[in-house]
């Protein structure tokens, strides 16, 4: 009897221990980036004799991290739009570019030298403005080529940041995997952790669904469906050149053990800080190099058209102010 009672109590001692150090370790980690605070649970000794076996486990909801994973998701692709769109903005609202002073200027030297036209000055001046004019257009146009040419280089970046999250994601798989899963032989929770904090960060990058796999393994795909970590496998992202552009940069996957298979990306959907550089290219900054072309094609041609119709000092017709080139 007396044995009894001294392994009953032995057992509540080291379970009570057990549960300090499970407390002291949360305590410990509270500012720990991705740790999950654990719980420590107890089972009855099968005899009767005691507190039995008890298991460690992370407090972790699912959904919620999936939650984490979608809203993560959605404010980088938010704040890397806004950040972009900033740029756009700022180049067009500086009044040095602004071609609406520009046209105004124009205007105001052709009504000039239409109440004088026999004014050589005046006529000089208007040939002064539609010059400020085009250098206007110049400048925009290229910042805004500038603009292109940072989004393919930050695109390139993003590529290298995800591919070096996707690498470590497969890693800590490979390392779980080691673990086997079961009661006997349990993964240990910092490497979860890490993964959970892994995956995390790559919706930081793009939006991802992720997969639990029966060897333990997370895979992970894009909202498309394509996979990114697969069992024994992953994709790497590719900034690829366009066709027919070269300059615009498109997105490619490539199977990390068979560099023929590849898979083009979809911009729209992707979500996170890859995504809204996409979106801000094809939504944003292409339509506004778009219809500053035009623009400057309808202006000059209207310019020209109406010059035409009148005559120089010589008394001779007007001709084309603007060479327009070819489009």
């Amino acid at each position: 009897m007396a044995d009894n009672l001294l392994t009953i109590g032995t057992s509540g001692v080291l379970a009570s221990n057990g549960l300090l150090n499970t407390t002291s370790n949360n305590i410990s980690n509270l500012n720990t980036k991705g740790y999950t605070r654990q719980n420590t649970e107890y089972d009855s000794s099968i005899l009767g004799l005691g507190v039995g076996r008890g298991t460690t486990d992370r407090l972790v909801n699912d959904f919620a991290m999936r939650q984490l994973r979608r809203d993560t998701s959605s404010v980088e692709y938010n704040k890397q739009f806004l950040a972009e769109a900033n740029r756009v903005d700022s180049l067009f609202s500086n009044t040095a570019n602004s071609i609406s002073t520009g046209i105004t200027d124009l205007f105001k030297q052709v009504q000039t030298a239409n109440n004088d036209p026999s004014n050589t000055s005046s006529r000089q001046l208007v040939m002064g403005s539609s010059q400020t004019l085009i250098n206007k257009f110049n400048t925009l146009s290229s910042l805004v080529l500038e603009q292109r040419t940072f989004v393919s280089q930050q695109l390139d970046s993003f590529v290298v940041e995800t591919n070096n999250i996707v690498n470590n994601i497969a890693s800590l798989n490979k390392e779980i995997m080691a673990y086997g899963i079961g009661q006997s032989t349990p993964a240990p929770l910092d490497l979860l952790d890490k993964r959970d904090e892994a995956l995390r960060e790559l919706s930081e990058m793009i939006e991802i669904q992720t997969l639990d796999a029966e060897n333990g393994e997370k895979l992970v795909f894009l909202n498309s469906g394509q996979a990114l970590v697969m069992e024994h496998g992953r994709f790497n992202m590719l900034a690829a050149s366009g066709d027919p552009d070269p300059e615009r940069k498109v997105l490619e996957m490539q199977l990390d053990y068979n560099s023929n298979i590849l898979q083009d990306v979809e911009s729209a959907g992707l979500g996170g800080k890859i995504g809204g550089l996409l979106e801000f290219r094809s939504q944003m900054l292409e339509p506004t190099q778009n219809k500053l072309g035009q623009l400057a094609i309808a202006l000059g041609d209207a310019i020209n058209t109406q010059n035409r119709l009148g005559m120089d000092g010589n008394g001779q017709l007007g001709k084309d102010i603007y060479s327009m080139g070819t489009y």
